[in-house]
């Protein structure tokens, strides 16, 4: 009796291990499998943003020829300028010359530039560049007009690609592109872009990890702009060590 009790406890414990070993085969299975399914992710995502990216560069050609109109309008405008407005028609032709060459409205007014404003790629703070631009077309005394064709020739980027999405006739409408402009970049709608943008940016394959975290913590910076600087490193801190792309150094991390 006290034989059989034996065997059946020995049994037990091997079935027992046995079952451990098999559980534990299948966590390092399915982390693996989670592992590989991530990758795939993050290619996936990277792949998006290429095809995107190489299908918005094709389309830029004819927003940097509208952008070259401008900037000869503008050009011709501060030549032509003499510090404020002359109505004689010497002053006014080629202005108007200007305008029906590019389609774009007529300018009356004119004024030699004083203060060149920076570019705005998307990078910066959007009330920090307009904060600078509005300063800037104070001091050049530009008009609303003019203060368009200006804003329009700074914009690079994902900036730049806004146009896409502005009529013809609202490109020399300085409020219509404040609008369109605050809406993208602005604080409020910037947040839940950068937040996802954070949540899926993955490492490229190949790309140094000083390099990943650098644009990671970029990222959770522009994600949480009003949360303590602890709480900013410690979401970087995680969505770093979730986009790496090696699962052995993921691991070790």
């Amino acid at each position: 009796m006290a034989e059989m009790l034996q065997l059946l406890t020995d049994k037990m414990d091997k079935t027992k291990v046995d079952v451990n070993q098999n559980v534990n085969q299948i966590r390092v299975d399915m982390n693996q499998k989670m592992n590989d399914m991530d990758q795939k992710i993050c290619s996936l995502y990277q792949n998006l943003l290429k095809t995107t990216s190489d299908k918005m560069k094709q389309q830029i050609e004819p927003i940097q020829h509208q952008i070259k109109g401008i900037e000869d309008c503008l050009q011709r405008l501060e030549q032509t300028g003499t510090g404020g407005f002359d109505a004689s028609p010497l002053s006014v032709a080629p202005i108007r010359a200007c305008s029906t060459e590019r389609n774009l409205p007529a300018i009356e007014q004119s004024s030699k530039a004083k203060i060149k404003v920076p570019t705005f790629d998307g990078e910066i703070p959007w009330e920090l560049y307009k904060s600078q631009f509005e300063v800037a077309a104070h001091l050049n005394g530009w008009n609303e007009e003019l203060k368009a064709g200006n804003l329009i020739v700074s914009l690079r980027g994902a900036a730049q690609q806004l146009l896409f999405n502005i009529a013809n006739e609202d490109k020399w409408n300085y409020q219509k592109l404040i609008e369109v402009l605050e809406q993208q970049f602005g604080q409020t709608h910037l947040v839940p872009i950068k937040r996802r943008e954070l949540k899926y940016h993955c490492q490229a394959r190949g790309e140094n990890l000083q390099v990943f975290a650098s644009e990671v913590l970029k990222l959770a910076r522009q994600a949480y702009p009003g949360a303590t600087l602890a709480t900013i490193e410690q979401t970087a801190l995680e969505a770093f060590v979730d986009g790496i792309f090696n699962f052995k150094v993921q691991s070790q991390v």
